[in-house]
């Protein structure tokens, strides 16, 4: 063999060897992935106590009398199954909203590759937010009303939800170029209706949280489900 066919055969080995060491953290990966336990640390779990001592998670309150932009009935039960991000905006609102709903649309551009995520933006003044409001509102930031809804309605039914259900605020302030005061947080709620994360959506390491805690949310349902299918 002469030496040039030697060097051929040494090149092709080392070009293999290479390959392996980059390929090969890759296949275990994917193995690990697709065969391997699955292990995170569970987000937590906003709770309250009930009448009897007893430490609950706490969930959201059936309202009824709300719509979304499409003019379909609105009800926090068809949002389970699914996890949420919910956030509070109005319509006129000057300065707030405008930002908050941009955070939303952000989180919701990244999260589109994903479908077991919803997005829901209540109006905090449903008296001026009607639906044809609403509808023009929602088809500033998306044109997928199954995936993100901007719901009014009832006046009583929202204050009930945001303030007691999502524990966010809402204020009357007539006196303020923000007729109505409110929180900018975004809420994240977990599949089974059960409040898991509160992100400011003004802050950018809060948001960069959320992204991550999104993902460490499918990792623990994730979890859960392949340790139910080996005790059934």
């Amino acid at each position: 063999m002469s030496e040039g066919e030697i060097n051929r055969k040494k090149g092709k080995i080392q070009a293999l060897l290479v390959l392996s060491v980059l390929v090969m953290p890759l296949l275990i990966w994917a193995v690990v992935l697709v065969f391997g336990e699955t292990h995170c640390k569970p987000l937590m779990i906003v709770k309250t106590v009930n009448a009897q001592g007893d430490s609950l998670p706490r969930l959201l309150p059936e309202v009824k009398g709300l719509v979304d932009q499409t003019g379909k009935p609105f009800a926090p039960t068809q949002l389970k199954g699914r996890h949420h991000l919910a956030g509070f905006i109005f319509t006129t609102c000057p300065i707030a909203c405008p930002l908050v709903s941009d955070a939303m649309r952000s989180v919701f551009t990244d999260q589109q590759g994903f479908k077991d995520v919803l997005f829901v933006s209540y109006t905090v003044d449903p008296a001026n937010d009607s639906l044809p409001v609403m509808r023009d509102y929602a088809l500033t930031y998306t044109q997928d009303a199954r995936l993100w809804a901007f719901v009014s309605g009832d006046s009583a039914a929202l204050r009930t939800l945001i303030m007691e259900g999502y524990l966010q605020s809402v204020k009357d302030t007539p006196e303020l170029p923000e007729k109505i005061t409110h929180s900018s947080m975004l809420v994240l709620v977990d599949a089974d209706s059960r409040l898991r994360g509160f992100y400011n959506s003004q802050e950018p390491a809060d948001m960069k949280r959320l992204q991550e805690e999104l993902n460490v949310l499918r990792c623990e349902y994730k979890q859960v489900k392949k340790q139910s299918m080996k005790t059934s």
